[in-house]
């Protein structure tokens, strides 16, 4: 039984060398309602994954359907703000999938390079892409819809509402709440001006580290100086009920312990 107040989901990116199978039954023994997939397998390029382990998307639903599990997102590279011609394409190999397995959300990043501001011309070609995706789901009578990460130049409320402003319809947010609050940004603050947007939920831990690559290493949850119980208080204020994710990047980081032991410190410290 899964003792969270709200639904949260498991990612294959802290056990990326197993396959479909064993990361269902590891979300079911830890009581994950569903699964945020970025890899299976050892493998990122999940359309041809799909393709070559399951054939077509009905063998996939039995699959799925067989350990009780569903999926809530599908993470894909795509960038908003990006100089590769050929993404688009990547992106569109998702779609069929996404619509034949009923999954709501697409993770496309922001895009633009770590430590650059979201400049007028980035914001104008993030809105070109949100703008093109949207008549495109019109256009096509999609389900599915994209939600953008807060990963490199939107690294705060700012930075998003200066996209959401340009915008006839509303964009989907993915908040990566460690990396808003790691930027300076508070907890309350980003949740106050994103809250209408924000349709899924990334949580980790970090400890400071200035020879850490990105100035922090990974903790396990709880062992952290992230501020949980802010979030917590920010979510009494405003109420969210949409999808946690806890994100134990051992795929980017392999020596990071089992993923079996961030989840026991993330549900002994109340986070799962």
């Amino acid at each position: 039984m899964n003792p969270s107040p709200r639904p949260w989901t498991i990612s294959p990116l802290g056990c990326p060398d197993l396959n479909h199978e064993y990361v269902s039954v590891l979300a079911n023994q830890w009581g994950a309602s569903s699964l945020e997939l970025r890899c299976l397998g050892g493998r990122i390029d999940l359309p041809a994954y799909f393709t070559e382990t399951f054939g077509t998307p009905g063998r996939m639903i039995e699959i799925l359907a067989a350990h009780g599990q569903q999926i809530c997102i599908l993470d894909t590279s795509f960038q908003l703000i990006s100089s590769n011609p050929n993404q688009a394409d990547e992106l569109l190999r998702f779609v069929p999938w996404a619509e034949a397995l009923l999954v709501p959300l697409l993770r496309v990043f922001d895009g633009g390079s770590p430590g650059e501001s979201l400049s007028p011309e980035k914001t104008k070609q993030a809105v070109e892409n949100v703008r093109w995706w949207q008549n495109l789901r019109r256009r096509s009578g999609l389900e599915v819809d994209i939600a953008m990460e807060t990963h490199t130049t939107c690294r705060t409320s700012a930075d998003c509402l200066a996209i959401e402003k340009q915008l006839d319809d509303p964009m989907s947010i993915l908040w990566d709440t460690h990396g808003t609050w790691g930027h300076g940004e508070t907890i309350a603050d980003t949740w106050r001006a994103l809250s209408p947007y924000v349709r899924h939920v990334h949580i980790k831990d970090t400890i400071n580290d200035p020879t850490a690559p990105h100035g922090h290493r990974h903790a396990l949850p709880g062992r952290g100086e992230f501020p949980w119980a802010e979030l917590q208080a920010a979510w009494r204020d405003v109420p969210y009920d949409g999808v946690i994710s806890l994100e134990w990047e051992r795929k980017w980081a392999p020596e990071l312990p089992p993923i079996e032991e961030a989840l026991a410190a993330a549900r002994a410290a109340g986070w799962l």
